[in-house]
């Protein structure tokens, strides 16, 4: 099988060649560092590659496998990590100067994990600094799109969603507080699951905002996000989350494998919000979608989704004050070591109140719930992931300005870009992404399925009912 084959296939393609001893790990590994190296310069996917310790890694578990046959689906695999989650004895920068020497002395909970169940890790990819917008553009560098580089890849995670949709990686990890695993996969045209919140452990993850992180994974298949969580769940004491997973490891995978169509599904599909402010090429490609699915045998059902009009007023307030928290030491002593978007967002934190904190805080509370009754009638709800594609790429300030028009209106691309995702962080409920389509100028957008709280088979069965009859299309770069 030539290179080229090998990173076109999805982690639960190539784990049983690699079971079956018909690729080895150094292959995988050969194939992923030739596609960096032919397209790190034009997408900055990383901020450091590993390419040589990568391949003794892989010699390392090939010479396993040889003798004693893989120890998890994941053995082998080349993985890549988001720049937020600490690597020991590698440096981890959350793509900022401040931290540009950074070394921890030990990993993340999820990288342990994913390094004990046999991956290979790749490199550190880029992300926004501090994950703090969809534009990833770091203090290393501007991360592009690989369907147009002249195009934001979106973001925090947007080098994690270059390395899984061209083939750096098989599984890219990344973290999402308002969207940014799910819109990177999204506008890169691959695979973003948000888990349920507390199901993945946040210990050792650089923080945007301790309430409404999410780590979660990158990929080319929906089967791939679930083999990761099957992997990295299962109880962590080092979790600082306060509703941190108790339970073992799920079980997802075999869920999957017994699902072949949407027969017997019920997808809700929204009558309020999400297409008030819509590109409609996007809303179209959406309700092919929806009439995909019913071939597929799922039952549309219309839902009114309370509340969700209000998800902004409270992610600004939740996200701001918990990043000026973060920071606040920083910003008192450096404030010219963030950028002007940085700045704007964090000062604007520090001016929250306690109260109008608390007021947000017990507001999200209203959203949660109003949501689960929003949903009882329906297994997930569908929408676009994005209500527009990826823009241009501009200097850090032009991006802050920028805009766009929708039916007629002038509207800010940062609010646009995060307006469908953010009701997910506000209420910690399971989401995907999955490719939908292309736009007119062939640039990709994503089907997002969302569900209630601990439900996060539910959506990954409906993403992979839908994925199975909608191969992956490959980046043509």
């Amino acid at each position: 099988m030539g290179q080229s084959d090998i990173t076109l296939m999805s982690m639960y393609e190539v784990s049983k060649l690699i079971a079956q001893r018909k690729v080895s790990p150094v292959e995988l590994v050969d194939a992923c560092t030739k596609r960096t190296q032919a397209l790190q310069d034009k997408l900055f996917a990383y901020i450091t590659f590993l390419g040589e310790q990568a391949w003794e890694d892989a010699k390392l578990a090939e010479e396993q496998i040889m003798k004693d046959g893989p120890k998890s689906p994941m053995h082998g695999i080349p993985i890549s990590i988001k720049d937020l989650y600490y690597t020991k004895g590698i440096r981890t920068t959350a793509g900022s100067k401040f931290l540009e020497d950074f070394v921890p002395e030990h990993n993340s909970t999820i990288v342990q994990r994913m390094l004990d169940a046999g991956a290979i890790n790749m490199g550190k990819t880029n992300t926004h600094s501090w994950a703090f917008a969809a534009h990833s553009h770091s203090y290393f560098g501007q991360s592009r799109n690989p369907w147009n580089p002249d195009r934001i890849p979106g973001g925090s995670s947007g080098g994690a969603g270059i390395a899984a949709a061209t083939g750096m990686s098989y599984v890219s990890i990344g973290t999402d507080t308002g969207g940014s695993v799910r819109i990177p996969a999204s506008l890169c045209g691959c695979v973003g699951y948000k888990p349920t919140y507390g199901l993945a452990s946040l210990a050792g993850i650089v923080p945007l905002s301790y309430t409404l992180d999410h780590p979660g994974p990158l990929t080319r298949s929906v089967m791939d996000c679930a083999i990761w969580a099957d992997l990295i769940t299962g109880f962590d004491p080092l979790d600082p989350c306060p509703s941190r997973y108790r339970g073992g490891p799920t079980s997802f995978v075999p869920e999957l494998e017994k699902v072949d169509s949407m027969k017997g599904m019920r997808v809700g599909v929204p009558t309020n919000f999400y297409f008030d402010k819509c590109l409609p090429e996007i809303e179209r490609l959406y309700r092919d979608a929806l009439k995909e699915m019913e071939e597929l045998g799922a039952t549309l059902v219309d839902v009114n989704i309370a509340m969700v009009e209000r998800v902004q007023e409270v992610s600004a307030v939740v996200m701001y004050s918990e990043a000026a928290h973060f920071h606040r030491k920083r910003l008192e002593t450096n404030p010219e070591g963030f950028s002007p978007m940085d700045t704007m967002r964090l000062q604007q934190g520090l001016n929250n109140s306690v109260n109008s904190y608390i007021d947000g805080m017990l507001l999200r509370e209203e959203i949660t719930r109003a949501w689960e009754d929003s949903i009882k009638d329906v297994d997930v709800v569908a929408t676009p992931t994005t209500s527009i594609p990826a823009f241009p790429i501009g200097t850090p300030d032009e991006m802050v300005t920028m805009k766009i028009e929708i039916n007629g209106n002038l509207e800010s691309v940062n609010e646009m870009i995060v307006r469908n995702t953010r009701l997910g962080n506000t209420t910690g409920t399971p989401c995907i992404s999955i490719p939908m389509g292309f736009t007119s100028e062939k640039l990709p957008c994503g089907l997002m399925f969302s569900g209630r709280q601990h439900h996060d088979v539910d959506v990954l069965k409906a993403a992979w009912a839908y994925e199975r009859h909608n191969p992956y299309l490959f980046p043509a770069i």
